[in-house]
């Protein structure tokens, strides 16, 4: 992996820790002491031009501010060495370059041309043209065209600002195929060229008197797409039909072709219109069409062809004999190719006919270096594909169609009608479901000992493209016993798959207490090394029999776990989690509930009480097992903690020694024992008082350490707002304290600040909170300068908006919070119904709240806000200066 800091670093230079190469992902810490050269600094800003500021209007009104000295030798050094690829990739992974320098370089391209070699030339004029060229990522050119022509209608001009919209722009970054700088001059291992169609959501209509035009238009853009995609991708690929496909029967298809395509497809949607009104100016373009060779345009020459009232059945025939060999036999034309022919085939006059079954009956052209029995069999291949469909499609043939088909057949004796059947398919992508066959007929008439292995050569085999074979999970389900015995007689190890489909059989008939036995026997009897191999199907296999094995055989039901136990302690490599991490940050919770132990765990708790009397003990039995499941090493004894700690106020009710003992205990381990513990109890999220207090001086320190997830954050900020207000805690004096909690958010990270707020606004149904949130905005919320930002400001207005009824009181008590801050942040605003409540009913104390919320420059006010202000103006507080003062930034956006 490459590092830059041991690779350009200074000897001097303080580097941040070594890549972790199992945790890819992980963020390194830079050095406190690092410093960006190419930021401006104080000095650098001290010393700017102040001559040389960009105006409102004159020769300085498109001025861009001038880099800093120091910065523009750096610029000046990069134009320098600008020849060696390393710089080359370096600018490519920047959002863009000052003028200045791209001005800078552009000369160097033009005067110092032989210092650049040709592909590092091509490549800057790549990326600067790049830089140059910023395409609408967002599509927000479309919102700004359709509400100028819902002023100002449709005209010429925004018809060719409409296509202009459409068209796609290259990107260059960074090739992605290397994770080093390149040492040599390779494009390819340089830059990444990558073609961006425009985002367009906005449905615009183009009116049929411009049709015309449009169409001219979109022609231009369409063959500078062309050229792009050439020139990015050296072809054009995928490009789906213009055919409508149809979904199989019971399956939700959805075409995703690519950008290209819904370009095409809107081109061809104008022509349809166009040729509905004006064939004439249709039939006039074919001749610039058929200039070209590229897939777009033989895909539209095949929709002329196709086109109802465009052309005769003469000139369609001969418009498709146009078209070259390489291209009537390209496989993405072909169901738009096959649909036109055969809608087309019975005008077709009878030599054209005859000339286009010859040509379908020669097969395609032959590949360079191809044999003559190749190219026969291919031929033949493609011929009975495109004429099985076509003859199934209805069209009639001059020649003796099952006598040519065997006499190609005879050649490749593996096709099959079904190939021609599926002739049309589309070749774009697509998403669709992958089935399951259960038939397990193959597995009823052979010995039981070889049923194992036959299922496993068997097993996952594609039966069509969207069926695969799973023959034994079908026997588990209809014949549970013959798969119980093909698992005891296989004389192989122990196959998990096998096993899984077993041991996990969702569908299958209500299971016998006689087969549960039988299960549990041939699981205890398996050797250890066995058992390891399918722990975790086991363990989810005892917890869903539990109790019918209780009841039928208490004896091996004590077995079976202990058998569990010890194969866990003996093999603890395969008593891992289901889960796999992409980094070494655990999900403890999420990796418990698919781990062994856990699953054990959770049962064991609950098992514990459905055997307890009420108010009584709870069973030792279990206990015991839970003990010994959370004492396990490592991560199998922690997951166990994990599962058990999400019942943990319930265990500490009935069973507080031991609960004491084998869990809380953990709060003070180190590293894992202590994560694990504080990701369990976060996932209890409502702890008892009792626990509160044994808790109390933890849940604080755990405030000070947190991180900032949210599976952290959100139950740690329900358990502190608790601790605070819960009125028995606060009564015998072990409540955490207004000016501790105070503290306390000052030293917690900001995430775990926002959720404290969010929670209040959560909780703001429940009618004993109203007064506790009152009194945490008014006396606990800090006041100080360095936790106010935008986020906390934001969560505490929406507060305020929520508490309905109690927003004069919340609104008094943290005004001096808010904030203005721009729309996308502004949760508060989302709710317009509310906010048009609260305006009816607190007009005053509403319009002193949005004058402190929205930004001066209405620019950055929410989406909509008018909605708010219209009805504003209209109420009693419309002659109000506040209200003017509002009206005012507006209309001045």
């Amino acid at each position: 992996m490459f590092d830059p800091f041991a690779v350009w670093g200074l000897d001097t230079d303080n580097a941040p820790p070594a890549f972790d190469p199992k945790d890819r992902y992980k963020s390194r810490e830079m050095p406190a002491d690092a410093r960006n050269l190419f930021a401006p600094t104080k000095a650098d800003l001290l010393a700017s031009d102040a001559d040389r500021q960009a105006q409102l209007q004159g020769s300085l009104g498109q001025v861009v501010a001038p880099l800093a000295e120091r910065v523009s030798y750096l610029g000046g050094w990069l134009v320098q060495v600008a020849h060696e690829p390393v710089a080359l990739w370096w600018a490519a992974g920047k959002q863009g370059l000052h003028p200045g320098i791209v001005q800078a370089l552009s000369r160097a391209l033009e005067h110092d041309a032989a210092r650049f070699s040709p592909s590092v030339r091509k490549g800057w004029r790549a990326l600067l043209a790049s830089f140059d060229d910023r395409s609408d990522a967002h599509g927000m050119e479309f919102y700004g065209l359709a509400d100028i022509v819902k002023v100002e209608g449709w005209s010429p001009a925004l018809i060719r600002r409409f296509a202009e919209l459409r068209c796609p722009r290259i990107r260059v970054g960074r090739s992605w195929s290397r994770g080093a700088p390149p040492t040599h001059d390779s494009l390819g291992d340089i830059l990444n060229l990558e073609i961006k169609y425009p985002a367009s959501d906005v449905p615009l209509e183009v009116p049929p008197d411009l049709l015309a035009t449009f169409m001219y238009e979109l022609s231009h853009v369409l063959e500078r797409t062309v050229a792009l995609e050439i020139e990015a991708r050296s072809a054009i690929y995928m490009l789906g039909p213009f055919t409508p496909a149809s979904a199989p029967d019971g399956d939700d298809l959805s075409n995703v072709g690519d950008d290209l395509t819904g370009l095409f497809r809107l081109w061809i949607a104008i022509l349809d219109r166009l040729v509905a009104t004006e064939p004439e100016r249709v039939r006039s373009e074919l001749p610039r069409w058929s200039q070209h060779e590229d897939a777009v345009f033989v895909r539209t020459l095949i929709w002329a062809a196709g086109a109802p009232g465009l052309l005769s059945g003469k000139d369609a025939a001969q418009l498709v004999a146009q078209i070259g060999d390489e291209a009537f036999w390209e496989r993405e034309h072909q169901r738009d190719l096959l649909h036109v022919l055969a809608r087309r085939w019975p005008e077709l006059p009878e030599p054209d006919r005859a000339a286009l079954e010859a040509r379908l009956l020669a097969g395609p052209p032959t590949y360079q270096g191809e044999t003559a029995k190749m190219f026969k069999m291919r031929s033949a291949y493609y011929a009975m594909e495109r004429l099985h469909w076509l003859q199934a499609a209805g069209c009639a043939f001059g020649f003796n169609f099952d006598a040519e088909m065997a006499r190609m057949r005879a050649l490749v004796p593996e096709w099959s009608p079904r190939v021609g059947e599926e002739a049309d398919d589309s070749t774009e992508a697509r998403t669709y479901s992958i089935g399951e066959d259960l038939g397990f007929t193959s597995l009823l008439g052979i010995a039981v000992d070889s049923i194992a292995q036959t299922a496993l050569d068997q097993d996952h085999q594609r039966i069509d493209m969207r069926t695969i074979a799973r023959p034994f999970r079908g026997l588990a389900q209809e014949k549970p016993v013959r798969a119980l015995a093909a698992l005891r007689q296989s004389p192989a190890k122990v196959s998990a798959r096998l096993w899984e489909d077993f041991l996990l059989a969702e569908d299958r008939k209500p299971t016998s207490k006689r087969l549960v036995v039988a299960v549990a026997c041939v699981l205890a009897d398996l050797p250890d090394e066995g058992l390891a191999e399918i722990l975790r199907s086991s363990a989810t296999w005892v917890e869903k029999s539990q109790k019918n094995l209780a009841r039928s055989a208490p004896d091996l039901e004590a077995r079976i776990w202990q058998r569990l136990l010890h194969v866990m302690e003996v093999h603890p490599g395969k008593a891992g989690s289901g889960i796999l991490l992409s980094s070494k940050e655990h999900d403890w919770v999420m990796e418990a509930i698919n781990s062994p132990s856990g699953r054990l765990a959770q049962l064991a708790v609950h098992e514990s009480s459905d055997g307890a009397p009420d108010g009584g003990p709870l069973p030792q039995i279990w206990l015991d097992r839970l003990a010994q499941l959370t004492e396990m090493a490592d991560d199998i004894g922690r997951y166990a903690v994990v599962a058990a700690l999400a019942n943990v106020k319930y265990l500490n009710f009935r069973a507080p020694d031991w609960t004491v003992e084998h869990l809380l205990a953990r709060r003070h381990g180190l590293g894992d024992d202590r994560s694990a513990f504080w990701s369990g109890l976060f996932r209890a999220n409502s702890i008892s008082v009792d626990l509160h207090r044994l808790l109390r001086a933890d849940l604080l320190e755990a405030a000070r350490e947190a991180d900032g997830t949210r599976a952290t954050t959100s139950p740690l900020a329900a358990l502190l707002l608790r601790g605070w207000a819960v009125t028995p805690l606060r009564e015998s004096g072990d409540a955490i304290g207004s000016d501790e909690l105070r503290e306390l958010i000052l030293e917690m990270n900001q995430e775990l600040r926002d959720w404290l707020l969010r929670t209040c606004r959560t909780w703001w149904d429940n009618a004993d909170w109203k007064p506790r949130a009152l009194e945490f905005l008014r006396d606990v919320w800090p006041r100080q300068r360095a936790i106010r930002n935008a986020s906390s400001a934001d969560a505490i207005a929406n507060l305020m908006v929520g508490a309905d009824d109690w927003f004069p009181q919340m609104f008094e008590a943290g005004r001096d919070l808010l904030e203005a801050m721009p729309g996308m942040a502004s949760m508060w605003s989302y709710d317009s119904p509310r906010l048009l409540s609260l305006l009816e009913r607190f007009p005053s104390e509403f319009v002193d709240f949005l004058l402190l919320v929205l930004p001066e420059d209405a620019g950055l006010w929410p989406y909509r806000i008018e909605a708010v202000l219209d009805p504003l103006e209209a109420s009693s507080l419309g002659k109000d200066s506040r209200v003017q003062e509002l009206r005012r930034r507006w209309a001045a956006r």
